[in-house]
């Protein structure tokens, strides 16, 4: 039976090769020869096969690990080397792809049999998409001599054949995203209804009349104007004096209050400032400032807090401490109730108040509901603004630690030598790690991710080692990644696919969430060599080996591995973007 059905597909995949070899009418054209770029893409969900192949035709040559169609898989294992009518199996590409794509440098001379097919294979079959010999789309592309770059498109069972990138998108249509990203209107608004204003401005007549949602635009601004308005006349009716009186609770040790505005936080840092003991009334403590406005209020002893007091007046308010709330907040925390009031409770004797000079901290600020967060404003002039290699890493996997193995494409290390250095948390975010280096002896990067567990570690049952492949040859740039499936594991290691994106936009594009600003102050990786020159001959045949040996079982992105057991590289990755707030002991 298993015969049986190696023969069926083998017929199939020949028929298939021999129509493909068949030589077409000649289309007219204005004949091209040399180098190009092809981008393959393909738009169905391969998870359930086990791997692709890639084949072109006719004057197309793709610069790509091949492997023979006699070992592709099991199918055709026994079949190596037999003749199938048409001269024996051919050589096809290997086809290894990053969100569904993959980018061949190509070289053509003209030829009107011109084709190419994908291949979408398990153990047993094989599903074959073409673009058919002659196809009047594909060799005007590859005959154009202004055409560089060509975009085709498996889905399927068709293929489409573009000189424009399929995945760029009109400024009109940005425009309507950027309109539709605006979402329900609130004070935190501006900076998305500014964009899509601004993106709207740059269109010419003709695409303005083509953005469909520009009433959602319109409306969005009437109803944020109508917002600020009316803040700011709640903070001018609110200015004044703010003094609270809070209850010390039983058991609790001492008191703190934390505080806050529209504008951030009026404490530099948890848990906040200590609060002054009355001297008129026992168990009670107090803080009085000057407010611009409504401010935002809680309390805690450094281990425990209270609920938000959320949009105060100037005023004198009693707060007293109640039990613990029936129920989480939205952040799955469990805090003590406050109860309020504007008037003196029974026996009180009047208070002398010394008034504290509060402003906005600069290097944090609070959300609504009393989290507090990195501030989201711009970091300080540092290494990081200069320097030509900036690296960002999405702590998905929750590790302790997050190390970065970096070197130049030489193997020459510039963050230590294995597992590397420890990156460090960005500004503005509790799960994006960053690096960044001014380096510049060699002109190309290879960096590795890992939980910063040695190998020694790993040998003798300590922990397990974590870590991406090799990314290499990176040039100088900023780059995000995001950590893939596990692709292998041993018993002292777990290797993980990982995922490159060159912007924020395309990251976003694919799902995930940045919130990061960069590293502040000097943290820039230097060259251990300093201005010195890299032998490279010496360096690389040295390095290659201590790393070869320090990374065992690691896989590595820049190596070819037969198709037999090629990963795709589809799966969609889940990130976890945490948003953490102070958690009760």
């Amino acid at each position: 039976m298993r015969k049986s059905i190696k023969k069926i597909v083998a017929s199939v995949v020949a028929g298939a090769m021999a129509l493909a070899m068949m030589v077409t009418p000649s289309v007219d054209a204005v004949a091209a020869e040399g180098n190009m770029t092809l981008h393959i893409i393909c738009d169905d969900d391969v998870s359930a096969y086990a791997g692709l192949a890639f084949q072109a035709w006719g004057g197309l040559s793709i610069t790509a690990e091949t492997v023979n169609m006699g070992s592709l898989t099991s199918a055709w294992g026994e079949m190596t080397g037999e003749d199938n009518g048409s001269g024996g199996w051919t050589d096809v590409n290997t086809l290894i792809l990053t969100e569904g794509k993959a980018t061949y440098s190509a070289t053509y001379t003209q030829n009107d049999n011109t084709g190419m097919q994908l291949i979408k294979y398990t153990a047993t079959t094989a599903d074959l998409v073409q673009v058919a010999n002659a196809d009047p789309t594909l060799l005007a592309a590859l005959n154009d001599t202004n055409v560089s770059e060509i975009w085709i498109t498996f889905s399927g069972t068709v293929a489409t054949v573009s000189t424009t990138d399929p995945s760029l998108k009109s400024a009109t249509e940005l425009c309507i995203e950027a309109i539709d990203a605006i979402g329900t209107v609130d004070l935190a608004s501006g900076a998305k209804i500014e964009a899509a204003e601004t993106a709207y401005a740059a269109l010419s007549d003709t695409e303005k009349a083509n953005v469909t949602n520009y009433a959602t635009l319109t409306a969005a601004r009437a109803a944020y104007n109508a917002l600020v308005a009316e803040e700011e006349s709640r903070n001018a009716a609110a200015a004044g004096t703010l003094t609270c009186y809070v209850k010390l609770a039983d058991g609790w040790n001492g008191l703190n209050y934390w505080a806050w505005t529209s504008e951030g936080n009026l404490c530099p840092e948890w848990p906040g400032v200590a609060m002054t003991q009355c001297t008129e009334n026992a168990g009670w403590y107090y803080v009085s400032f000057a407010t611009d406005g409504v401010t935002s209020m809680l309390f805690n002893d450094g281990t425990v807090q209270t609920v938000n007091a959320n949009d105060l007046a100037a005023g004198t308010y009693w707060f007293e401490i109640g039990d613990l709330a029936t129920e989480p907040d939205e952040f799955g925390n469990t805090n003590y109730t406050l109860t309020s009031s504007t008037t003196a409770p029974e026996g009180w004797v009047e208070e002398e108040v010394e008034t504290s000079e509060v402003t906005t901290a600069a290097t944090t600020e609070a959300t609504d509901d009393g989290e507090e967060e990195e501030t989201t404003t711009a970091p300080d002039a540092s290494a990081w603004e200069d320097a030509l290699l900036k690296i960002h890493f999405l702590n998905s996997m929750e590790w302790e630690k997050v190390g970065v193995y970096l070197t130049y494409s030489s193997w020459a290390e510039l963050a230590g030598s294995w597992p590397g250095s420890e990156m460090q948390l960005e500004d503005g975010s509790e799960t994006w790690y960053a690096v960044c280096t001014n380096a510049d002896a060699e002109p190309a990067y290879n960096v590795i991710f890992n939980n910063m567990v040695s190998d020694e570690q790993a040998n003798a049952g300590e922990a397990k080692k974590e870590q991406t492949p090799d990314t290499k040859d990176l040039a100088p740039g900023e780059y995000w990644f995001v950590l893939g499936d596990v692709t292998a594991e041993s018993d002292t290691q777990i290797t993980y696919g990982v995922t490159m994106f060159d912007s924020v936009e395309a990251l976003e594009e694919a799902g995930y969430e940045y919130d990061g600003n960069g590293l502040v102050g000097d943290v820039a990786v230097e060259d251990p060599n300093g201005d010195e020159e890299t032998d490279d001959e010496t360096t690389e045949a040295e390095d290659e080996e201590e790393t070869t040996a320090e990374k065992a079982d690691g896989a590595t992105t820049g190596d070819a591995a037969p198709i037999a057991v090629v990963l795709l590289g589809m799966v969609a990755v889940v990130a976890v973007v945490a948003s953490k707030k102070r958690q009760n002991a």
